[in-house]
């Protein structure tokens, strides 16, 4: 399922001066545009969680 909010957010680009795309990779000012997903944000968080060093749940989600 698509996450409606950033559907809506890509198709009124326009609007956004701060929203441009990288490498394929939607950004607003300098954070990332992350779609509501589970698989997701569950890879991303493991993704840190495993580079970080195993700091810990609070650390890697402060740092993501």
């Amino acid at each position: 399922m698509a996450d409606k909010w950033c559907c809506n957010l890509i198709s009124s680009a326009a609007s956004f001066p701060n929203l441009h795309v990288t490498d394929g990779l939607w950004f607003l000012d300098e954070c990332l545009v992350i779609p509501r997903s589970r698989t997701a944000h569950e890879l991303l968080f493991r993704l840190a969680h495993d580079s970080l060093g195993h700091l810990g749940a609070d650390k890697s989600y402060a740092f993501l």
